[in-house]
């Protein structure tokens, strides 16, 4: 069978930084299962529909794939739309995050005949033994598909009995060159390690590598709580041989390794870091963790090695706002762990977030005091949204506060949650949220330039006077400590009237918590990890009532 994979952008403004790493795994499989396969990197390419619908044509395919994270659901709802017209008999399906919880939307306005939902492979595997008829659809865990009028979904998930069965990314089909370079001749982060370290690098061709699939939690903003669940974890041997074959082929020299989460025990981190020094002495590498595994051991065995910097989201400085995000995390756990990396040859990297569920003017000022505490440098500050696949979807939806899922989806495609408010999750106006992430910004930077001699450094004078800029008056063009005082202000008159009435946001944004003090939707949807799925098993899985939605 002829298979084109689409890749779709996550932002239509700026160029993927990122390798579509989900699409040419997928396209590796279906290879190895014998199939010919063509990735059409949208991502990259940025092209009209007409000219990826012409790439896409050429080919000839029996079956077309396209997949996205929800923030290109605009773009694939046209694009899906425009191959259709253009080739009607050719079946369409869709993977991806962006038909988590999302089936309705994804049918009703994406030209697509069928879903895999989580991870694909072996799906898609079986998918295409169906269209050549040699399998039952009823056979595939995880797919949906239609059936009259309604949108049918089997039960399960499978995937492989063993990780690293898994065959490396095809990355022979798409632009390699591209992503090497993308990010730029020299990395910001890897040349502040190597001014720490007196270290010196060959050059900084880039690459993101998955050492891990999933994530160890469930936070209340993310998609692991309802598909993607639970973590994966690659072994050090298939994750250098992964490396080896990049570093050979491409010339790559810089690793970020993730997925969300890669370093989480010592012992593999250790083995992991001598395997490095031993093999690739040239070869600079990024991790991500959470922040209770970022120890002082932890750091001391990285700093004998390449490791340039290590990656979490700290989120806030508010213990009541990491328990509410069901980040299992101490506000002295993330203090903490920036500190002791701050303090070592690596340089941290942790994100931030305003305005997510129950912030408060006084959880922010917990979260600048926790900046200053841990003398917390620059870093991205995100406005909070809600997404399909998360707790805060779920509570979003059910208070009214998304009232049409379609609008909002649309609204949010190809949005930077750290430049736009997809939604306010808060009872209070968006220009204090816009206020917060300024002051927030304001603070880390005021704890970067007590750090360095020289603010930014490795960047032309005119970018950093535009940034210095920046951090005193933001985007707003209000100065930060006035703006600070007009939220103070406005605080002492909300504290005050609410005394004698709540507005109808104040009762909308109204929320109720588990034992553990997270978020708690009325209706909780809990997802199960991905795992090898037996003959008996399909079986019984096929016995099973199917999902149907009506579209």
């Amino acid at each position: 069978m002829r298979i084109v994979l689409i890749s779709t952008p996550s932002r239509t403004s700026v160029p993927n930084y990122i390798i579509p790493n989900g699409i040419i795994s997928l396209a590796a499989y279906m290879e190895e299962q014998g199939h010919e396969v063509r990735v059409v990197d949208a991502a990259a390419l940025r092209e009209p529909n007409g000219q990826i619908i012409a790439r896409v044509a050429e080919f000839r395919p029996d079956l077309i794939g396209i997949g996205g994270i929800i923030t290109a659901y605009s773009y694939i709802i046209s694009l899906s739309n425009d191959i259709r017209q253009a080739m009607p008999s050719i079946p369409i399906v869709l993977g991806g995050q962006v038909a988590i919880n999302n089936i309705e939307n994804c049918y009703r306005h994406m030209a697509i005949d069928y879903i895999v939902h989580g991870y694909g492979e072996i799906a898609l595997g079986k998918l295409a033994q169906h269209l050549e008829g040699k399998l039952n659809i009823e056979a595939i865990p995880g797919v949906s598909y239609l059936d009259k009028g309604f949108a049918v979904t089997n039960p399960g998930r499978e995937f492989f009995p063993d990780i690293n069965q898994m065959p490396l990314p095809a990355y022979h089909l798409i632009d390699m060159e591209h992503y090497a370079t993308v990010n730029g001749h020299r990395l910001n982060k890897l040349q502040k390690y190597l001014d720490k370290s007196g270290k010196t690098a060959e050059n900084h061709r880039f690459c993101t590598v998955m050492g891990t699939l999933g994530c160890t939690d469930r936070c209340s903003f993310c998609v692991h709580e309802q598909e993607f669940v639970g973590l994966k974890i690659f072994s050090n041997e298939y994750l250098v041989n992964h490396i080896r074959h990049l570093y050979e082929n491409y010339d790559i020299r810089v690793f970020a390794i993730g997925e969300e989460m890669f370093l989480t025990k010592a012992a593999r981190a250790r083995e992991f870091n001598t395997l490095m020094k031993e093999q690739f002495p040239d070869v600079y590498w990024s991790a991500s963790t959470r922040a209770d595994f970022v120890t002082p051991e932890m750091i001391a065995e990285l700093e004998t090695g390449n490791c340039f910097y290590v990656a979490w989201g700290f989120e806030s400085g508010s213990q009541q706002m990491l328990d509410m995000m069901k980040k299992r995390m101490t506000r002295k756990q993330n203090v903490t762990a920036y500190v002791t990396t701050d303090n070592s040859k690596l340089v941290p990297a942790c994100s931030l977030m305003v305005g997510n569920v129950g912030e408060t003017n006084e959880t922010i000022n917990e979260t600048i005091e926790a900046i200053r505490l841990g003398h917390i440098g620059r870093s991205s500050v995100f406005f909070a949204s809600a997404y399909p696949g998360g707790r805060t979807w779920d509570w979003a939806v059910e208070r009214g506060i998304i009232k049409n899922t379609h609008r909002y989806l649309l609204a949010a495609s190809d949005k930077d949650a750290a430049s736009r408010i997809n939604v306010n999750l808060t009872p209070f106006p968006n220009w204090v949220l816009k206020g917060w992430q300024q002051i927030l910004i304001w603070e880390c930077e005021k704890q970067e330039v007590k750090k360095s001699a020289q603010l930014f450094s490795h960047q032309p004078l005119w970018s950093r006077v535009r940034q210095k800029i920046r951090s005193i008056i933001g985007h707003s063009g209000i100065p930060t400590p006035l703006y600070k005082m007009l939220i103070d202000l406005y605080f002492v008159y909300y504290s005050f009237t609410r005394k004698f009435y709540q507005t109808a946001k104040d009762k909308q944004c109204k929320y109720n918590l588990d034992k553990q003090g997270a978020l708690l939707p009325e209706n909780l949807i809990v997802g199960h990890p991905q795992h090898y799925v037996s003959s008996e098993k399909i079986i019984q899985l096929t016995g099973l009532p199917k999902v149907r939605t009506t579209l």
